[in-house]
């Protein structure tokens, strides 16, 4: 049984990945017990403040947000096929030593940005 499978990208060729970075954002407010010092003074004594523990800020919480971008550039410099089923290829490309999925990879810099503009839009509306 012979089967030819068509790739998006070939070895050699430059492409350009795309990352997701994640970020991690704390909601803090200032102490109200102890605004923002950290310490009190209680009969005479300072103290660490008992609210915020000397820290001068309250953490509520913490986002997470994503931004898509520009990862790097390079060549491809090998393709893994995995073929599970007539309908199911599974193609992988090496570039810089990892192997990457074809939604992680582009031709030209405008498709990446491109791509990057958009999944950045569905993160923002998904908020």
């Amino acid at each position: 049984m012979k089967i030819n499978m068509e790739t998006k990208f070939d070895i050699g060729q430059e492409v350009f990945v795309i990352r997701e970075n994640t970020y991690h954002i704390k909601n803090e407010s200032k102490c109200s017990i102890c605004e923002g010092i950290g310490k009190i003074v209680y009969r005479g004594q300072e103290l660490r403040c008992p609210e915020c523990s000397g820290k001068g800020t309250l953490l509520h919480g913490v986002d997470t947000a994503s931004k898509f971008s520009i990862d790097s550039q390079g060549a491809i410099n090998g393709i893994r096929i995995q073929y599970a089923t007539e309908n199911c290829p599974y193609i992988k490309y090496k570039i810089n030593k990892k192997f990457l999925s074809e939604d992680e990879l582009f031709a030209t810099q405008e498709e990446a940005e491109a791509r990057c503009r958009e999944l950045n839009k569905e993160v923002t509306n998904a908020d």
